[in-house]
């Protein structure tokens, strides 16, 4: 079972959220299309980001107006894994 660790944090200049994502589990990096929740204060829904990790040490970039309360990898748990964001 695959297993992924990241942080995130928002830049408010350039107006994204940048994540850092690391696959920690033994062997070779697997290919994991997944799925990222971005929750906004007042939004009804959180905004969802498509994204692939196809290495073992991977930076993403997503653009959001404002801070989000919460980032979540695979929000719906669609894929085997064990999943660890931290925000800073």
């Amino acid at each position: 079972m695959p297993a992924v660790e990241g942080t995130w944090h928002y830049n408010p200049s350039a107006k994204r959220v940048e994540i850092e994502l690391a696959q920690t589990g033994a062997g070779e990096p697997c290919r994991l299309p997944m799925e990222i929740a971005l929750a906004e204060s007042g939004a009804a829904a959180p905004k969802i980001a498509k994204i692939e990790m196809t290495v073992t040490r991977q930076k993403f970039e997503i653009a959001m107006d404002k801070e989000p309360s919460a980032v979540e990898l695979d929000p719906h748990t669609w894929l085997p894994m064990d999943a660890r964001l931290a925000g800073n």
